[in-house]
């Protein structure tokens, strides 16, 4: 869901809500995931881009 959203940015400039809405959805669950991920060193870099993606997603909400 999150590759279609962005998908949808490159091509038309916009993300129409619905597919924002579900996008952010999916990104709170990976975020859920790293944030149990207590041993994994990878976790504060994974945190960080998905802030990211979120922040930028957001910019580009068509609502």
């Amino acid at each position: 869901m999150v590759a279609l959203a962005f998908a949808e940015i490159k091509l038309r400039g916009i993300c129409e809500p619905t597919i924002s809405n579900m996008a952010q959805a999916a990104l709170q669950r990976q975020r859920q995931k790293a944030i149990a991920a207590v041993d994994w060193k990878h976790r504060e870099e994974r945190l960080k881009r998905l802030a990211q993606f979120a922040e930028k997603l957001k910019s580009f909400d068509k609502s």
